[in-house]
């Protein structure tokens, strides 16, 4: 939750900053310049969040393991990698937000494969963010609003009324869905490997006689 006043957007900026210049940036002119501007305003909000005091628990957490060390001298990729690693865990522990990541470590699924369309940036912003939502099951299925936002419907899939009603069921075990949406979702799937090998084909020069597997 960010503090009253700021966007989220910007408080992520400024926790990152404040953190990056608490850990790996020596004191500088300009850095005090901006913790300056932050207290600042934090002076003319008595009942906000403090951001400074945000970042250095954030500093804290990420220094614990390692207090015998400087956390100056590790440098700010040591830092990130400590950050990204710290909140992969909490990701991962989240019993109903988990079960994505958790699956991919127990199917050993490369975890830079799976996410590579996310660094591509060939989607739209609200196609990403649909897709990252299905994956963390946040989603607002029966099941969802049911267990997490609490509210007082049935579970149960609203085609079927048989299972709850969560993204997995929702995209491959609802009996209703499979006499047609899953069939069409195959052949479309089909469609586009057979596009994609009729093109290498042609690429390659590709004989066909060979009966050899492109894919």
């Amino acid at each position: 939750m960010t503090p009253s006043g700021i966007e989220p957007a910007t408080f992520r900026f400024v926790v990152q900053h404040l953190n990056h210049c608490a850990t790996a940036v020596p004191t500088t002119t300009t850095n005090n310049q901006f913790v300056n501007i932050v207290k600042s305003h934090e002076s003319t909000q008595p009942n906000m969040k403090s951001i400074i005091k945000t970042a250095a628990n954030i500093t804290e957490e990420l220094i614990q393991p390692y207090e015998k060390r400087d956390a100056k001298q590790d440098g700010i990729q040591q830092t990130k990698a400590r950050l990204g690693e710290f909140l992969k865990k909490k990701w991962k522990n989240k019993v109903m937000h988990g079960q994505y990541i958790r699956n991919i470590v127990r199917h050993l699924t490369s975890e830079e494969d799976t996410f590579l369309w996310l660094s591509k940036g060939d989607l739209k912003a609200e196609t990403e963010s649909e897709i990252v939502a299905a994956h963390d099951q946040a989603l607002q299925t029966k099941y969802y609003m049911t267990k997490i936002l609490n509210t007082e419907i049935d579970s149960k899939c609203r085609l079927c009324q048989q299972f709850d009603e969560t993204i997995e069921y929702i995209i491959s075990a609802c009996p209703i869905l499979a006499k047609e949406q899953y069939i069409k979702r195959y052949d479309s799937v089909c469609v586009c490997v057979h596009n994609y090998t009729s093109t290498y084909a042609r690429k390659q020069r590709y004989n066909w006689t060979k009966k050899t597997p492109l894919v």
